[in-house]
């Protein structure tokens, strides 16, 4: 067993040169994730608390109290697991290089951590360093915000760590907004003819059927709704309300419950698919989508949805097809319809504001339309495509 209540051994090579300090802690964390006992689950997924890693130190406690402080909150596994790593990382660079108390903690020294952070790789030695990218700029931002969430809360006078948050002003890492690509039209109809659970040619056996009709009742709920990868691997059957349209609750960010309504078609595969699930379910699983193997019934493990939509994609010829991009898909067309933004925050679970990148499509999308409305200069003959690659 793994001894929490010293500093992780800097000993033992751990499978790999010369590992630095973090490594060690990274792989006695590892070891304790392997050893510990299940704490949580959510939605039937596990979840391994890396709390024990936090020992006893001024910035350690502190840090330990906010994780808490985020369960009591509502915020998700996953959520507590992403703060819980962040920490570690801030936290081991500290001691290693010998910073003063939580206290004390300057400007100086969170710049100085951002800059380390920017020119580590991804896996720090854990897999091979020689191949691993850098870590990218969103990612340095997200622990960024992390970070100074941290000490926002640490500053609080409730709270009695600190006087002062060393971030003061600093704005986060800015990093490069990649464009989404849109699912057009066309692309939309061949994935709906890969999963067409009525074609004998797809669906030859019993089996086949169950799993294309699971996998089309799946794509039609991603398409005609405004929802997240989790909320659509959580619903469970009691979620389901059948009228005369089907309303499934999805729980979402801080564990906030939502209705979100179907149209006609989603709402006759998902009730099609239920039917068929009922035959085959082990009793006792009220997850909704179930597996088709020889252990018929079992729940789907939480990436099946998300492997499902990139193997469908490459059939159809899209490089990177993945569920946000229906997500991001309704979004777009919701605001382009000139709907109100009010109703769309309800569909899609935004409690504050939707995100500007949303907003900017549909922005650039009108400013294409009116770019091309006018007319050319020059020579108005019509435009033909360069057969020069």
């Amino acid at each position: 067993m793994v001894d929490f209540g010293s500093p992780p051994s800097q000993g033992g090579d751990q499978g790999f040169k010369s590992p630095t300090p973090y490594q060690t802690c990274l792989n006695v964390l590892i070891q304790a994730r392997n050893q510990a006992k299940v704490v949580s689950r959510w939605r039937g997924e596990v979840t391994i608390s890396m709390i024990p890693v936090l020992i006893p130190g001024a910035i350690r406690e502190a840090a330990k109290h906010w994780i808490n402080w985020g369960k009591t909150e509502g915020h998700s596994p996953r959520t507590i697991e992403s703060k819980e790593s962040t920490l570690l990382r801030f936290i081991q660079y500290s001691e290693d290089n010998n910073w003063p108390s939580l206290s004390e903690i300057t400007n100086a020294h969170i710049v100085e951590y951002f800059a380390w952070l920017s020119q580590q790789t991804r896996w720090d030695g854990l897999r091979d360093a020689a191949n691993s990218k850098p870590i990218s700029a969103s990612t340095v931002n997200s622990h960024f915000r992390r970070i100074r969430a941290f000490f926002e809360w640490a500053s609080q006078e409730d709270q009695d760590y600190i006087s002062r948050n060393p971030f003061g002003r600093m704005k986060a890492p800015k990093f490069l907004a990649k464009v989404i690509p849109e699912i057009t039209p066309e692309q939309i109809h061949n994935l709906r003819t890969l999963t067409d659970y009525k074609n004998p040619r797809l669906a030859r056996t019993p089996l086949q059927k169950f799993r294309i009709l699971r996998d089309r009742a799946a794509l039609e709920f991603c398409i005609d709704s405004c929802t997240r990868l989790s909320e659509v691997n959580g619903i469970q059957v009691q979620d389901v309300h059948v009228g005369a349209f089907v309303t499934v609750t999805v729980t979402g960010k801080g564990q906030k419950q939502r209705e979100v309504p179907l149209k006609a078609k989603s709402s006759q595969v998902l009730i099609e698919y239920m039917e068929a699930r009922a035959e085959v379910v082990r009793p006792g699983v009220t997850h909704l989508w179930v597996s088709a193997h020889d252990t018929k019934g079992e729940p789907m493990k939480g990436s099946w949805l998300q492997k499902v939509v990139n193997k469908l994609g490459e059939r159809i010829g899209m490089d990177r097809l993945h569920h946000h991009m229906f997500r991001h898909r309704f979004a777009v067309e919701w605001l382009a319809d000139d709907h109100p933004e009010r109703h769309l925050m309800q569909l899609g679970g935004w409690s504050k504001s939707i995100p500007s990148g949303y907003l900017n499509n549909v922005k650039q999308a009108q400013a294409a339309a009116i770019h091309r409305a006018r007319p050319d200069d020059g020579d108005d003959s019509e435009y033909r495509p360069s057969r020069i690659a």
